[in-house]
């Protein structure tokens, strides 16, 4: 009878182990795939070229992610020197609690606080930190994107890079003839919203490295969440920042 309980257990224990990893598959299947087609979704409607995925890019920010879930840390990748610049956009959350269409609409959902013009003045806020993400995802001249996801027991971290880097001092993110269509678009701005597909519970303070020859503007840490329902994060680790050589134009 032992014996009999003891396999039974076992059995139990591997259904359920099979069951999360389905589950787990098919949160983040095609994972690769489902991530660029929300970047070009948003930049369809932004009226700007759609992004190609880049492996080397992919690489570079699979090995960030995985830093940054080793060490703990939330902050941007430092520069190399002698590499090109590059974007960078940083989502933290709750392990199995977003699809990547909601981790990539968070970024997106900044474009609430946009207005048109050159960077760094398309704030509503006057914080260009609080836009950059959705910037970054819809600049003009950003031709490619690579992302990596890691995970720990208690978060789950997506990092995406993008070449060229959007948020450039003194550009606008867009294309010149797509100015006045946004300034247009400023009469009735709900035109510009987009569905956050997370909880309504959750918030984030991911992360996107302002490209002004300085370090990026730290982001100001409002307190932390509860941890009784899926959150994003964390407004309560404070971004350094990535510093990046100056662009021309």
């Amino acid at each position: 009878m032992p014996r009999f309980i003891n396999r039974t257990a076992k059995i139990a224990s591997l259904a359920v182990a099979a069951m999360l990893l389905t589950g787990a598959q098919s949160r983040l299947g095609d994972l690769d795939s489902r991530l660029l087609a929300s970047h070009n979704r948003e930049r369809a409607i932004a009226g700007v070229p759609p992004l190609r995925w880049n492996a080397n890019l992919a690489r570079s920010a699979q090995t960030w992610a995985d830093h940054l879930v080793r060490t703990g840390r939330f902050e941007h990748s430092p520069n190399i020197p002698g590499h090109p610049p590059e974007g960078e956009n940083i989502w933290g959350g709750t392990p199995g609690a977003f699809r990547p269409e909601a981790m990539v609409d968070r970024w997106i959902a900044e474009k609430e606080y946009f207005i048109p013009g050159v960077f760094p003045a398309n704030s509503r806020t006057g914080r260009p930190e609080d836009v950059s993400h959705y910037t970054q995802i819809v600049w003009g001249r950003s031709a490619e994107v690579g992302c990596g996801l890691a995970r720990r027991d208690d978060e789950e971290i997506l990092v995406c890079r993008y070449s060229e880097p959007g948020n450039v001092m003194g550009r606008d993110p867009f294309a010149q003839d797509w100015r006045k269509r946004l300034a247009a678009l400023e009469g009735d701005y709900s035109t510009l919203k987009a569905p956050l597909a997370m909880s309504a519970a959750g918030f984030a303070a991911a992360s996107s490295a302002l490209i002004e020859g300085r370090a990026a503007l730290d982001s100001d840490a409002p307190g932390s969440p509860g941890a009784s329902e899926p959150v994003s994060l964390s407004a309560a680790m404070g971004d350094e920042g990535r510093e990046l050589a100056a662009m021309g134009g």
